[in-house]
This record gives C-alpha cells, structure tokens and sequence, in this order.
C-alpha cells in the first residue's frame, strides 16, 4: 500500500540516501533520548509535523527528511 507501520528505534541515529542519480536526498532516523530505560516512543515527527497514526509512507522517504523520535522511561 506504499506505507510503513512505525515501530521503535533500536539505534540512537541513522540515514541512507535515497532518490535516483543526481536527484539523492537524506533520510535521517533520530531517536533522542534512546537507552536502556527510555525505550518507549513518547512521540513521533516528521520534519517536524507530528505523526499519530504509526504510519510513513514510501514517497515521503524517498523525498529525504527527518522522522526523530522522543524516547521516555516508562
């Protein structure tokens, strides 16, 4: 269906370049606060608009961007 269901991080950071030749863009995964006790997801934004329904879809990664994570104890 073309989106991804969002889980929880299991590394601090990440990015891959996407898009074709001459057209590469970043795709960054942050997950601030991310340890052994804050291993839950307090919220989820893409380029800073905040996502609800657990759920990105193929082209907004393959446009580049950040999707960051708040990580909280529970």
């Amino acid at each position: 269906g073309g989106e991804y269901v969002i889980g929880a991080p299991q590394v601090p950071a990440a990015q891959v370049k996407v898009g074709g030749e001459g057209e590469q863009r970043t795709f960054r995964v942050l997950a601030k606060g991310l340890s052994k006790e804050n291993k839950y997801v307090k919220s989820v934004t893409f380029n800073g608009k905040r996502i609800t329904d657990r759920k990105i879809r193929h082209a907004d990664i393959m446009n580049g961007g950040e999707l960051v994570f708040e990580m909280i104890a529970k």
